[in-house]
């Protein structure tokens, strides 16, 4: 089976999706410069599979 690929999800969304897989998921929070506020939706904007986890890099909007 096939990792999916949940760029662009919601972070609570990506979870459910990868939950299917029997990989520990990591996430990573990324910023905007002048911004350091967990304002707004979460989304993953990046998706990196290694052989035992996944790592998610999300940003708020």
């Amino acid at each position: 089976m096939n990792t999916p690929d949940v760029v662009g999800f919601t972070l609570e969304s990506a979870k459910t999706e990868l939950s299917k897989f029997n990989r520990d998921v990591r996430v990573f929070e990324t910023f905007a410069p002048k911004e350091k506020t967990t304002i707004g939706e979460c989304r993953v904007v990046k998706q990196v599979i290694h052989e035992n986890w996944i790592e998610l890099i999300v940003s708020y909007f």
